[in-house]
């Protein structure tokens, strides 16, 4: 059985209707024995993981320590990409931005205001599809080749499949292509909405070790990202990683209270 599942990232830290909680729980209740992660498999610890993919994935390696479940990171992403994909954000027309607009705001809504399930939804991968496929059509493809990068990290991956429970634990904008990826290899997904539940969401009870092992390692990741700061270490995407420090105290915060 494998699935992918969409991480809205630190959106989930302000979003009561799809929260840190509801990520966990979903974890919990596919019970994968296998789990891709959006960690780069050159820095493939969840300290690691949290600064260059996000900070979440502090709580899939944590769950995954908790139940004995074993994590393969898949993540793509380097500086080159990273002026690649500003460069074509700075470059888009007005028109192009006319075509797309309306997407994201649909997108936006539902991360800011929608639950968890209608994240997960066809709708929304729907939604995400026609906006890349608009940019695809301008030849603005960073954010596809990134994930086509992705996907063949999967596919080295995909022999290890058998037998196994997979959860593929990905940022919300790749959870359709990473779905058609899958597929592309002969094989099928099953959607969240198959195996999630709502009521048995908020009844699961999270062991003390899985939050104590989070939160060393949000401490551990707060501290070093602070010092590459200070140290000029990044010379691109500097702004967003400035923020990812400033939440870190959020995500332990909440982490505490699962």
């Amino acid at each position: 059985m494998i699935s992918v599942l969409g991480s809205i990232h630190g959106n989930m830290l302000d979003q009561p209707r799809n929260s840190i909680r509801d990520f966990v729980a979903a974890l919990h209740l596919f019970q994968p024995t296998l789990i891709l992660s959006e960690v780069r498999p050159e820095a493939p610890d969840s300290i690691e993981g949290a600064i260059d993919g996000a900070p979440e994935q502090i709580l899939v390696y944590a769950y995954a320590k908790s139940v004995g479940a074993r994590v393969i990171p898949v993540n793509w992403v380097n500086d080159q990409y990273n002026k690649e994909a500003a460069k074509e954000n700075s470059q888009q027309s007005t028109e192009l931005k006319s075509k797309i607009e309306p997407l994201f705001l649909m997108f936006r809504e539902v991360v800011q205001h929608g639950t968890f399930l209608e994240s997960q939804s066809a709708l929304t991968q729907e939604i995400i599809r026609k906006r890349y496929d608009i940019l695809d059509s301008h030849g603005f493809t960073a954010l596809r080749k990134r994930s086509q990068a992705i996907c063949g990290n999967i596919r080295s991956k995909a022999a290890q499949f058998t037998n196994q429970r997979v959860l593929i634990v990905f940022g919300l904008a790749h959870k359709y292509i990473l779905e058609d990826c899958i597929r592309d290899l002969g094989m099928t997904t099953s959607s969240v909405e198959t195996w999630f539940d709502l009521e048995r969401s908020k009844q699961t009870k999270f062991d003390a070790n899985l939050k104590v092992e989070a939160a060393q390692s949000f401490r551990a990741a707060k501290s070093l990202l602070l010092k590459r700061l200070q140290s000029g270490y990044y010379t691109t995407d500097i702004e967003e990683q400035r923020e990812t420090l400033k939440d870190f105290d959020v995500w332990l915060q909440q982490t505490s209270t699962l």
